[in-house]
C-alpha cells in the first residue's frame, strides 16, 4: 500500500518537489536535488527525463558555448549567453578554462603527501603540526613556523636593524625605571 499525504501519494509529492527545485534552481545538480528530496540522483534523472527535461543541459551547453570568447569572466559569459552566473562559472570549470585556488590541505598533499602538514613561513619546508608553532585562533591561522627558524629570523632582523633594537631597549629600560619610581613613591 502506498503512503498518502492528503490527496496526493508520496510518489507525486517527490515528483512535484523535484520539478519545483529544477525550475527554481536550474543550476542545481541532480545529486543536490536528490539529497534534498531523499532519492538517488539516478531516480532524479529518470523523473526529469519522464517530464521532458532530458536535453535541457545540452541546449544550455550550446547556448553558452556559442557566446563564449577566450578570457571571458563568468559574469561576462552569463550576460552574453543569458544564463545564470553560477551556470556559466560551472561551464568554465568543467572545461578547465578557469582554475579554482587550491586549499591548504590540497597544497600540502601535492607537496609532501600529507594533508594535515603545515609550511614553515621562514624555511618553506612542510612539517608535522606538532613540530611547528601555530596559533589557530590568530588572524592568520595558517601561519606556522619552526621555533629555530623564527629565532634565527629575529636575530637576523635585530642585527640588520640594530638602531631600532637599541632604541627599543632604551624605551623598555625607561619604562622599568618609571615603574620602580612609582612603586617606591607609594
Amino acid at each position: 500500500m502506498q503512503e498518502t499525504y492528503g490527496d496526493k501519494s508520496m510518489k507525486h509529492l517527490t515528483r512535484d518537489k523535484i520539478l519545483e527545485l529544477k525550475t527554481k534552481h536550474p543550476t542545481m545538480t541532480l545529486r543536490e536535488i536528490g539529497k534534498r528530496v531523499g532519492v538517488s540522483f539516478q531516480r532524479v534523472q529518470q523523473i526529469l527525463k519522464e517530464m521532458g527535461f532530458a536535453n535541457t543541459h545540452k541546449e544550455l551547453d550550446k547556448k553558452i558555448g556559442a557566446a563564449f570568447r577566450p578570457n571571458m569572466t563568468s559574469k561576462e559569459l552569463s550576460d552574453a549567453s543569458g544564463c545564470g552566473r553560477s551556470t556559466a562559472y560551472r561551464w568554465l570549470l568543467e572545461r578547465d578554462l578557469i582554475q579554482i585556488p587550491l586549499t591548504i590541505e590540497e597544497k600540502a598533499y601535492q607537496a609532501c603527501g600529507h594533508r594535515n602538514w603545515l609550511k614553515c613561513v621562514y624555511c618553506k619546508e612542510w612539517d608535522k603540526p606538532k613540530n611547528l608553532y601555530h596559533n589557530e585562533d590568530s588572524e592568520q591561522p595558517n601561519r606556522a613556523y619552526h621555533r629555530d627558524c623564527h629565532a634565527s629570523a629575529m636575530n637576523r632582523y635585530r642585527t640588520e636593524n640594530i638602531e631600532h633594537a637599541r632604541e627599543y631597549g632604551r624605551n623598555q629600560a625607561r619604562k622599568r625605571r618609571a615603574l620602580i619610581k612609582l612603586e617606591m613613591g607609594k
